[in-house]
């Protein structure tokens, strides 16, 4: 009995591969914030009275971030920036912001899964269990499921 992975050809895995991403993003791009409520809580208030205050992006690598908790995190204070400058108090910008780079984290995740697993489908698998991670609550998971379980089928 061999335990050699059973994949379909080269192409086709691709393909499939490139969908199941594809459907992996579409799905953490529906699911994004967009309310009020999204700017309100104590911590993004204070990131965003931090920023108005301080008026200069650079200075997160040196000091503390905006909410001078004693973390220094200038990378997530540039994103906090880049949001206030482009949408200022606009809560559906700050959610489509956060939404795109989820979405570029399950694309990288696929190309590092596939590199490390040497197939596309195990790649493409890893971002979708990544993406229905992180729906709010699993509320929205029979949305992938299917696709999950294709992934399985063809390569087991």
């Amino acid at each position: 009995m061999s335990l050699h992975r059973r994949e379909p050809s080269g192409s086709l895995a691709s393909l499939i591969a490139i969908m199941a991403v594809g459907w992996a993003m579409a799905t953490v791009w529906w699911n994004r914030a967009y309310n009020t409520g999204l700017l309100l809580d104590t911590d993004t208030r204070g990131l965003l009275i931090g920023i108005n205050e301080r008026k200069n992006p650079l200075s997160w690598f040196w000091t503390d971030w905006p909410i001078f908790n004693h973390f220094y995190r200038p990378f997530p204070s540039l994103a906090f920036e880049w949001d206030n400058w482009a949408h200022h108090e606009f809560a559906p910008g700050f959610g489509a912001t956060n939404a795109l780079i989820v979405m570029l984290c399950v694309g990288l995740l696929a190309w590092i899964g596939t590199l490390l697993f040497e197939s596309p489908v195990w790649g493409a698998l890893s971002a979708v269990i990544f993406s229905m991670w992180l729906l709010p609550g699993f509320s929205n998971a029979p949305q992938i499921i299917p696709l999950v379980l294709l992934l399985l089928s063809i390569t087991l």
